[in-house]
């Protein structure tokens, strides 16, 4: 964990900028700002299909792991496991309205504002936090520590930093994904990062300490 410097430190930006405008900025302005005033065709069909990687990339993530290590896996695994019932938990708990039933229901006027991605199924309640959100922040902080673990001690050390920042930008461009989709809100999005890298921590410092015969073995190789 002590190697993850440049991915904690862009994370704990993050965090402290998203709590500065949530803090200062009205959570429809910000939301406006955000998504409405952001589309480009470009963006419309990039964020469409890029927000979709959350739904089956861990998944396919998990299988892979396990040609590589068990341990590896079964980490990818808990902290997906862990992230989805931590955020269906809270979210049927809270049942916050999303963005389009919130300005519906309070700013009708600035509907027109906003910007709807045609072929985006648009829902409508369980908002926050962003699953999304959580699961991509799970998945590729966990990928920077597993590369980082890879090459710490390898010719490659170099090239460290440099996967921690492409980890944590994919990252953050799948959160930002949901709230130009207007699928969620800032607040969400930013719980969801909070849940996705603190679960995964967990789970990793678990697993780490493992010392089995058969954790640091894979699908490959067996003996």
């Amino acid at each position: 964990m002590n190697s993850q410097w440049c991915f904690l430190i862009l994370w704990l930006a993050l965090i402290v900028g998203m709590m500065i405008a949530l803090a200062t900025i009205p959570k429809h302005e910000l939301h406006l700002a955000l998504n409405a005033n952001t589309h480009t065709l470009f963006g419309d069909y990039f964020f469409m299909y890029f927000t979709k990687v959350a739904e089956y990339a861990p998944y396919l993530f998990v299988v892979i792991l396990l040609f590589y290590r068990y341990d590896w896996a079964i980490t990818a695994a808990l902290g997906q496991l862990g992230a989805t019932l931590t955020t269906q938990i809270i979210k049927h708990f809270v049942n916050a309205p999303r963005p389009k039933t919130f300005f519906e229901d309070n700013y009708p006027d600035l509907i027109p504002q906003l910007h709807w991605v045609d072929g985006v199924n648009m829902h409508a309640w369980l908002s926050f936090p962003s699953g999304h959100t959580t699961a991509f922040f799970s998945m590729f902080f966990l990928l920077s520590l597993l590369l980082t673990d890879r090459y710490k001690d390898s010719n490659h050390r170099w090239l460290l930093p440099l996967i921690q920042i492409a980890c944590f930008l994919f990252a953050l461009t799948g959160g930002y994904s949901r709230i130009y989709l207007s699928q969620h809100f800032s607040l969400d999005v930013l719980a969801g990062c909070i849940v996705g890298v603190l679960l995964t921590t967990i789970f990793y410092c678990t697993t780490w300490q493992w010392n089995k015969s058969w954790s640091n073995k894979s699908l490959i190789h067996r003996q």
